[in-house]
């Protein structure tokens, strides 16, 4: 049997070491181009009685184009996994999904203000809107409901575990930031903490309600 989390978490760290070392490679090759990246973890924070909040992570490169100023901008590229799960979830008159878990894998692209306070320990607030761009979604749970045999004319309840990719998605989705974070020397870089609250402005599946991508996260990160 195949270790299918083993596998998964291959991956993630294969990917995570193959972008430190494309950031290594960029900042030498392109000196300026990328100047801070962040690693973070978060949680879906969606406010209804149906929904169940999960884990996740992300990790973003951002270009400062103003690093000699007290107020920042910034923009970035950022991948994120969030994942969420309802009790309920498409349901129409004869099925039923239901404890359906959500996982969002996204490609962000944040535009942010941060205004920096103090000068060798620094204390950061970023405010800015963003785009997500939702590359793969996919859904497990459980579907239940009635089958109709069109020979007999029988009824049959049923109940089958679904586990797949869907294209049922909104692809492009829009929201508002909102971070607070420290900032410290470290040899020649300044290491980064920060907390974040992502708040999404329209549903990401166009069949359910209250699936909107709300999340909060924390990250840390180096600017270079």
């Amino acid at each position: 049997q195949i270790n299918l989390f083993g596998m998964k978490l291959k991956i993630i760290h294969s990917l995570i070491l193959l972008l430190i070392g494309n950031t290594i490679y960029c900042q030498a090759k392109f000196k300026g181009l990328i100047n801070e990246f962040q690693f973070s973890v978060n949680k879906t924070q969606v406010i209804a009685h149906n929904t169940f909040n999960r884990n996740g992570f992300g990790l973003g490169f951002y270009h400062d184009f103003t690093p000699e100023r007290k107020l920042k901008c910034i923009l970035g590229i950022e991948y994120n996994r969030t994942n969420q799960k309802k009790l309920v979830g498409e349901y129409t008159h004869f099925s039923i999904e239901s404890d359906v878990t959500y996982h969002l894998n996204i490609v962000s692209i944040p535009v942010l203000a941060r205004f920096k306070f103090g000068n060798k320990f620094k204390v950061l607030v970023d405010s800015g809107i963003y785009a997500d761009y939702i590359v793969y979604m996919n859904k497990d749970g459980t579907r239940s409901g009635v089958s109709f045999d069109p020979i007999t004319h029988e009824s049959h309840n049923y109940e089958v575990k679904f586990n797949y990719g869907t294209n049922d998605a909104n692809r492009v989705l829009a929201g508002l930031s909102l971070g607070l974070g420290i900032g410290f020397p470290i040899a020649k870089c300044d290491f980064i903490i920060k907390a974040e609250y992502k708040a999404g402005l329209n549903r990401f599946d166009i069949y359910s309600e209250l699936t909107y991508n709300n999340y909060s996260r924390v990250s840390v990160g180096v600017k270079i």
